[in-house]
């Protein structure tokens, strides 16, 4: 499977630190997961990022927009070689 660098502690503080609750949303009340997928390239690349399951238009724009932000990753590898893998990440919005 790809890893994020650093790991998923820093995965967590890139979506903290760039992830932010539309205002539309916020006013609306609107809580929920949202369900993304992408392709993490035989170099790491992020691309093709699309919402499998999404709780409104500007939270899903949200995640996409900050899922096209990553930095590259390390690839998913088979046999020891580098390969494209999808990869599906839930993003959570809660009322803070």
């Amino acid at each position: 499977m790809p890893s994020y660098p650093g790991g998923e502690a820093e995965l967590n503080k890139f979506l903290a630190s760039n992830l932010s609750m539309p205002d539309d949303a916020r006013k609306a009340g609107i809580q929920g997961t949202v369900y993304a997928t992408f392709l993490v390239k035989e170099d790491g690349t992020v691309t093709d990022a699309k919402i499998i399951r999404g709780i409104g238009q500007s939270c899903d724009n949200e995640v996409l927009r900050v899922i096209n932000l990553m930095p590259k990753w390390y690839p998913g590898k088979q046999n020891g070689r580098p390969v494209t893998v999808q990869f599906n990440m839930p993003v959570n919005f809660e009322k803070k």
